[in-house]
């Protein structure tokens, strides 16, 4: 995952909120005080594991280890899921899965076996098997050149989810093709995030906001509470929120070309690749999802960001996912800029520079 996390969390509606950071070397406990919810906006940070646990003690230092016992969750899919460490369970199946059944834990094979269960349900919009595409992609932003049509192709037909065999019986996964290999990244995040949550919940807390990497996010609302506050920012401008979204009980994911990406040959593209073309996206635009699960949600916000809003919603719905969501292009001027989304999304639109929201934040926090 690579992925910065941060949690905050209040053991009741009166207590002050627990605030923490997800870190591998650091384990201070403080108070902080009482704040408004940040506004958050789509942004990967990069591919290191970074650094801090702030909790509290005294009376809610079962929040404090509730917290901790989330964020070590997330350090522990890191080092099962990671693509960069070539211990891990993925880099296992990567390299060895073409010559030989890999055996598993049983939380990888369940995390495998529903990737693939989702993949099959988004008509092509999304795809565990996307690691040949990607590695390409990345070789040719390097050589600062454009993929040829015979690359694509053949990086295409690596990237079929429907290469990976299952046995369920012995836990072991297998690839019938060469060069075939899983990329969980995002999946991930949403299973961790969703794992994150019930571990809190199961504790007691009774409000929460789970952040990974501001792109994948859940919110644990007590019953009669007010919602948390979540800013969705615009795709083309690196200092505007588009609005605001307001979530009880609720996760939310947003995929889309924000400051990830490669200039190649002039072109601007995302590292978000569509499955069906295998070419990176190139226009700005972002897909938001709101739903009961992290996981559902970053798998149903690159449906939206394919399919586009309205074919997304109704195929979510043919397969029974109750999801809400929406999609905001970017044009050259904010006039040609548009948004679409479905009649449930819980989405109030503004216009905020966001280096003004920060400066209040500071003076929030003294």
């Amino acid at each position: 995952m690579g992925t910065v996390v941060e949690i905050v969390a209040d053991a009741c509606c009166e207590n002050p909120p627990l605030r923490g950071e997800a870190s591998v070397e650091l384990r201070e406990t403080s108070w902080r005080s009482p704040q408004r919810d940040i506004p958050l906006h789509p942004l990967q940070r990069g591919n290191q594991w970074t650094d801090q646990v702030r909790g509290a003690s005294g009376l809610a230092s079962h929040v404090a280890a509730a917290v901790c016992r989330a964020l070590d969750c997330f350090e522990i899919l890191e080092r099962k899921f990671s693509c960069f460490d070539p211990e891990s369970e993925l880099s296992q199946v990567n390299r060895l899965a073409a010559t030989k059944p890999v055996h598993v834990s049983a939380e990888f094979f369940r995390v495998v076996l529903q990737g693939i269960k989702y993949s099959r349900r988004s008509e092509g919009a999304f795809s565990i098997a996307l690691a040949p595409l990607i590695r390409l992609w990345r070789k040719c932003a390097a050589q600062k050149r454009w993929a040829t049509k015979s690359e694509i192709r053949a990086a295409r037909l690596c990237s079929d989810f429907r290469f990976i065999r299952l046995n369920q019986v012995e836990q072991t996964i297998y690839v019938d093709a060469p060069g075939v290999g899983l990329d969980l990244g995002g999946l991930v995040k949403g299973y961790a995030v969703d794992q994150a949550r019930q571990i809190l919940r199961r504790s007691g807390v009774s409000r929460a906001l789970i952040n990974a990497g501001n792109s994948s996010l859940s919110a644990i609302t007590p019953v009669g509470g007010s919602p948390h506050a979540i800013g969705l920012r615009a795709p083309h401008r690196l200092w505007k929120l588009a609005g605001s979204l307001w979530l009880r009980n609720e996760s939310v994911s947003t995929s889309g070309s924000y400051e990830r990406g490669w200039n190649i040959e002039g072109k601007s593209r995302t590292h978000l690749i569509d499955p069906r073309s295998g070419v990176p996206l190139g226009r700005m635009s972002g897909a938001t999802v709101v739903c009961g699960s992290a996981m559902l949600a970053e798998v149903a916000s690159k449906m939206l960001l394919f399919h586009g809003c309205r074919h997304g919603i109704a195929l979510c719905e043919r397969n029974g996912w109750r999801v809400a969501g929406a999609v905001l292009e970017e044009r050259a001027s904010r006039e040609a800029s548009w948004m679409e989304q479905s009649d449930d999304f819980p989405f109030r639109p503004i216009m905020v520079d966001l280096s003004l929201l920060a400066s209040q934040r500071a003076h929030l926090n003294r």
